[in-house]
């Protein structure tokens, strides 16, 4: 029995005719550049040349879907088989193929080429790299992924989600290793993370997510309502505070149950205090509540249909009208007891993304630097035009002496976070007259930084001018000294107030009124239009036409 020749060796035995002499069997002559020769087997068509037999009548045979053999004979192979049969019988037939890919870059059955005597020629050449499309379209795949992550990191000026705009990084090629990969997990500079080739559709949009999902709001109750040139409820919060901060319960901390309060949707604390809100501001700043929960939604959705949606926790409170999107608005028993699960999951003070394997460094120390960095993290979050902090170390485990001394070093604070110093450090803190501070929750770290930098800021000092007098004479008084003889040209002159005297227009001293006379007797003010004498602490330097300009100064302490 002779051998069965493999797909390869058929393929080197047989005598190829030119690619020119196989178009001319069909009918396809080089004239008016009918097609590009690619050596001396391969050609393109020309566009222009396949637009020109739309005109003409002929037949296609579709060969969609065939079970393939064991051996691999499938679609390609029938193909070709059929298309070599009908020349055998006189029919001029030409086959159309998808462009083949691994099969024959390695001698192999299948791959788009065939097999045995119904197999495309010359197979060798029509791999991965045939006419250059296939190494065309990783390139182009490549940049493009390459300008859109880019974009996304530099600023993001076309506003791409990258949770709902969807580009594989990876061909797969049919590889299933690669069919469901996490990748860039390298923080910010390298992407959005994800699940490459994960899809799922959100009201028809395809997106890189899937459900079930937990996505993070900072709206809750004890959000921060501020107005600046609109209104921004969260993601900054009290936390638990709320029973002390908020204003509904005696603090001077306008909040989100604040809100529901003064809107009459919530019973709780003193909605007498916030009477001085107007019914415009309560209405848009439940505007933005619902808004921000109709946006979280719709990124939760997995098609277009309305879902219902369950409300659980103290911010339930805050939902009182119809959400976009949801069927109906669900609000169990003792909803407020799963407080404490949006409080685990949510971006209460401070965050971390990042993966730690417990292999090597453990639970605990994972734990541990995990809370130190979501410490740093929301401490640079901390952010005035002023000041700012600076971290000098941060380090876990307990605090040392190297701690303490660095310290002083720095003239900066020591912090304890959820750990206590060691016997030495506490001998060596009392020895340099350092105080460490020990928090064990993140509010009130962040608040006493907060103290600490407001200490910083320069005073805000408000002042309002009382009245001014213009020096008309100066006189010489026994035991008295020089008494600034002056008219009140607006307002009145008070004794004992803040003054200044102003010379052409320039302020030469600051001080206080010291005695005020009207016709030889002490008076306590002076009102504009009369005529009196002043004497100014500290002062006798006066001058015809000097200015002195009465004020009261209001020095407030900023924060931050």
């Amino acid at each position: 029995m002779d051998k069965i020749k493999s797909d390869i060796e058929i393929a080197r035995s047989a005598k190829i005719k030119p690619i020119k002499e196989v178009l001319e069997s069909i009918g396809v002559r080089d004239e008016k550049n009918a097609f590009s020769p690619i050596g001396h087997h391969i050609a393109k068509l020309n566009l222009e040349y396949i637009d020109q037999l739309k005109e003409k009548k002929s037949n296609l045979v579709l060969v969609t879907a065939i079970t393939p053999t064991p051996a691999g004979e499938g679609k390609t192979t029938t193909s070709i088989g059929l298309c070599d049969g009908l020349n055998k019988i006189g029919k001029k037939a030409i086959v159309c193929l998808r462009e083949p890919s691994l099969g024959p870059s390695f001698g192999m059955k299948g791959g788009a080429a065939g097999g045995g005597y119904a197999q495309v020629l010359p197979m060798e050449q029509i791999n991965l790299h045939f006419t250059g499309d296939f190494h065309a379209i990783t390139t182009a795949h490549n940049l493009l992924s390459a300008l859109i992550d880019n974009h996304v990191y530099w600023g993001n000026d076309l506003n791409i989600d990258v949770r709902r705009v969807v580009w594989r990084r990876v061909i797969d090629l049919n590889d299933r290793a690669l069919r469901s990969i996490n990748i860039n997990l390298g923080g910010v500079v390298n992407g959005f993370p994800r699940e490459s080739t994960v899809t799922v559709d959100i009201g028809g949009v395809r997106t890189n997510f899937r459900m079930p999902d937990i996505l993070a709001l900072g709206l809750g109750g004890g959000s921060l309502v501020k107005l600046n040139s609109n209104i921004k409820i969260g993601p900054e919060s009290v936390g638990f505070r709320i029973k002390d901060a908020a204003r509904t319960f005696g603090g001077d901390i306008l909040t989100a149950t604040d809100i529901a309060v003064a809107a009459g949707h919530a019973d709780i604390g003193d909605r007498s205090r916030l009477l001085d809100l107007s019914p415009t501001f309560i209405d848009e700043s439940l505007g933005v509540i619902h808004q921000m929960l109709e946006n979280l939604v719709d990124r939760m959705k997995t098609s277009s249909n309305e879902v219902p949606l369950i409300l659980v926790g103290g911010g339930s409170i805050l939902v009182n009208r119809d959400i976009a999107g949801v069927s109906e608005i669900i609000v169990p028993d003792h909803a407020g007891v799963a407080n404490a699960i949006g409080a685990s999951i949510t971006q209460v003070g401070g965050e971390i993304d990042k993966v730690y394997s417990y292999e090597e460094v453990g639970r605990e120390t994972a734990i541990d630097c995990a809370k130190k960095e979501a410490i740093k993290n929301a401490i640079s979050q901390i952010k005035h035009d002023e000041v700012k902090p600076k971290i000098i170390l941060s380090d876990i485990g307990m605090v040392t002496e190297t701690d303490v001394s660095l310290t002083k070093a720095s003239n900066a604070v020591l912090i304890a976070f959820n750990v206590k110093p060691s016997k030495e450090a506490k001998i060596l803190a009392e020895q340099e007259k350092i105080t460490i501070h020990s928090y064990n929750i993140i509010y009130e770290v962040l608040d006493f930084i907060k103290n600490k930098m407001s200490g910083l800021l320069t005073p805000d000092v408000q002042e309002k001018i009382i009245g001014s007098a213009e020096i008309l004479e100066i006189f010489k008084v026994s035991k008295v000294g020089k008494v600034a003889g002056s008219k009140v040209i607006e307002g009145e002159i008070l004794q004992d107030s803040n003054a200044r005297v102003i010379r052409d227009g320039t302020i030469i001293f600051n001080g206080k009124i010291g005695s005020i006379y009207r016709e030889k007797n002490q008076a306590k003010q002076v009102s504009a239009g009369l005529e009196c004498g002043i004497t100014i602490k500290d002062f006798i330097d006066f001058k015809e036409k000097d200015i002195i300009e009465v004020y009261n100064s209001t020095v407030t302490e900023r924060s931050i």
